[in-house]
């Protein structure tokens, strides 16, 4: 899936980001992914992928869907910065996928973090956040969360193997609340503000 992405934007982009559905870009210096690319990898340097590390949201103590944008449904995170990160890749520069974490760079290009630290493969430990992070929302509500061990993957058909308590634990909520994924979102696009009504807080 990644692979076909890449090739199929290979004309029409210079940049992909390789992100999946439940992970949110959240920029907290950059009004926009353009000017995050322009200040860590400027044109005509070796830098063939930026990346950035993951935050796990947790379920805020939700047992069920509701019909709000994820990022106001749910706030709070673990305290910690994932080691996992996900890359966006100066396509030009960018070889195989090995997994949906780490791409192989051609012509001598490094892969960074947004402090401009070289690193390889699919882990950056205690990578930055002040930057940019890449909001993982993994869990959602405990429905969600059954519903998505009951449904087979997209890329290989196969069902998820259980590596977490099939019903989220107190420590899966998340223990930090965060609300900048929200913030940022409402201030690109002004009209989500009307879901800080409180007669959404009663759904």
């Amino acid at each position: 899936m990644y692979q076909s992405s890449k090739q199929s934007n290979l004309r029409n982009h210079s940049w992909l980001a390789f992100f999946d559905g439940d992970e949110f870009l959240v920029l907290k210096k950059h009004k926009n992914i353009v000017d995050l690319l322009e200040a860590t990898a400027p044109e005509g340097s070796n830098v063939g992928a930026v990346g950035i590390n993951w935050l796990f949201f947790g379920t805020s103590g939700r047992d069920f869907y509701q019909p709000l944008p994820v990022t106001k449904r749910f706030q709070h995170r673990e305290e910690d910065v994932n080691q996992h990160t996900k890359s966006i890749v100066r396509i030009t520069v960018g070889g195989p996928c090995m997994d949906p974490h780490q791409f192989i760079l051609k012509d001598g290009a490094v892969k960074v973090d947004t402090a401009g630290k070289h690193f390889s493969g699919p882990f950056n430990i205690n990578g930055p956040s002040d930057v940019a992070v890449l909001h993982h929302y993994y869990w959602k509500s405990q429905a969600e969360w059954a519903q998505k061990f009951a449904t087979p993957r997209n890329d290989n058909g196969e069902l998820r193997q259980k590596r977490f308590p099939f019903y989220p634990t107190e420590s899966s909520a998340g223990q930090v609340l965060d609300t900048s994924a929200w913030e940022f979102l409402k201030k690109a696009v002004p009209k989500y503000n009307i879901y800080d009504d409180r007669v959404f807080d009663t759904w």
